[in-house]
């Protein structure tokens, strides 16, 4: 296929969501079961307690101050609020048995010891108040039991979710290209609900943003449902990623690179979003008719992910399904000699929409070789982890690829 016929089909996929978005939104409210399925990369894309990347280059430790377990967590990235909250602990029980506790490293092995470090077999770490220099001193005993006091108090008047967000960690960001009407983003909040969410959403139908059903606003608290434990951020652009890279594709006069971090340089900086723990695109990657594109859609993606975070898309093979396959083939060849295009690559079909005249999407039908070809194309930067078939009356509807970018 050249690159003519491509914009072509481009055209008629924007058109076909521009005229039909409504109708097309109604049709996709629930969620996909092979999300249930991501889910544990979502939990696993988490970053390290305490870690400071994208979103949360500015987010503070769950206790304390700098001079904290938690505070030196946050600058070194192997500790977080947990193991902050377990010297909290330790040191408060030392203070109250009027004795004094061997210090642990930040990051929780206790392979420190404070007296060899020291060469005084007398002196030991007070790591409640993460102090390295002194042991826990008699006039700190009466302070520090006044304030586990204190403690106490207020966390039996708090509520448990009021707790659960105070000392949650660093929000999960994700990104989601070509998001539909937040789909995803509602399952996400649902399943995730005591974490905080960082959410980057990109598409270039705006109607379907708009009119989707829930929308990520932390004010519209009946919306949130039982979200009250974790909050969320939403960032949304508007954008046309295959324009972007037909415009990419113009300028250099040539086939893009694939090996070009970030989708080459048009597309990484039309898409304006940090490196984040996740990046999932469903339901887009069979509306790009050039291979190289869906390759340097894939790039991007990997390389808008932080080192140890995860990309997830999914992949149609609705020629596998019997019905979906001779629907694609009653309207296929009417479709290409209304449109006036040539015969398409293998794969390739044009789509009717409740037998609607004139309106059309182009898709392709993935396989096992494409499937590889296309993992292998960003195998220099990313591992794959995990490939599942889910979703349909047989489940086996989309193919799964997750990778681990490294």
């Amino acid at each position: 296929m050249d690159n003519v016929t491509a914009r072509a089909l481009c055209a008629v996929n924007k058109r076909f969501y521009q005229r039909q978005c409504a109708s097309f939104s109604t049709t996709r409210t629930t969620p996909w079961e092979g999300w249930q399925l991501c889910l544990e990369w979502a939990r696993k894309a988490r970053r390290a307690e305490g870690t400071q990347t994208g979103d949360n280059a500015g987010a503070r430790a769950a206790h304390g101050d700098e001079n904290t377990a938690a505070g030196i967590a946050r600058e070194n990235g192997n500790a977080g609020p947990q193991i902050a909250r377990r010297s909290e602990d330790a040191g408060a029980r030392a203070a109250q048995e009027g004795r004094n506790t061997d210090a642990e490293d930040a990051d929780g092995k206790g392979n420190a010891d404070a007296r060899a470090a020291r060469g005084d077999g007398s002196a030991k770490v007070d790591i409640a108040r993460g102090n390295e220099g002194a042991g826990a001193g008699a006039e700190h005993e009466s302070e520090n039991a006044d304030e586990q006091s204190d403690m106490r108090r207020r966390q039996g008047d708090a509520d448990a979710k009021t707790l659960r967000s105070e000392h949650a960690r660093p929000a999960l960001s994700v990104l989601d290209l070509a998001c539909g009407n937040l789909r995803f983003e509602a399952f996400l909040a649902k399943e995730l609900a005591d974490t905080d969410l960082a959410f980057h959403t990109a598409d270039d139908c705006d109607a379907l943003v708009k009119g989707a059903p829930w929308r990520p606003d932390p004010a519209d608290g009946a919306a949130l449902g039982n979200r009250a434990a974790g909050s969320i951020r939403w960032h949304h652009q508007s954008f046309d990623v295959l324009a972007a890279l037909d415009a990419e594709g113009r300028s250099d006069g040539a086939a893009l690179d694939a090996e070009t971090p970030g989708g080459g340089p048009a597309l990484a900086e039309a898409l304006q979003t940090p490196r984040c723990d996740l990046a999932v695109s469903f339901g887009f990657l069979h509306h790009i008719p050039l291979p190289r594109w869906r390759e340097e859609v894939l790039a991007m993606l990997a390389a808008k992910v932080r080192p140890g975070g995860f990309v997830i898309v999914s992949l149609w093979r609705f020629l596998e399904n019997p019905l979906l396959a001779r629907k694609a083939e009653a309207t296929h060849e009417h479709a290409l000699a209304e449109l006036g295009l040539p015969p398409l690559d293998a794969g390739d079909r044009l789509l009717g929409w409740r037998d609607e005249p004139g309106a059309y999407r182009y898709c392709h039908s993935f396989t096992d070789g494409e499937i590889d070809a296309l993992a292998a194309s960003v195998g220099h930067a990313v591992t794959e982890v995990a490939r599942f078939r889910a979703d349909g009356r047989d489940g086996a509807l989309n193919s799964y690829l997750v990778l681990q970018v490294e």
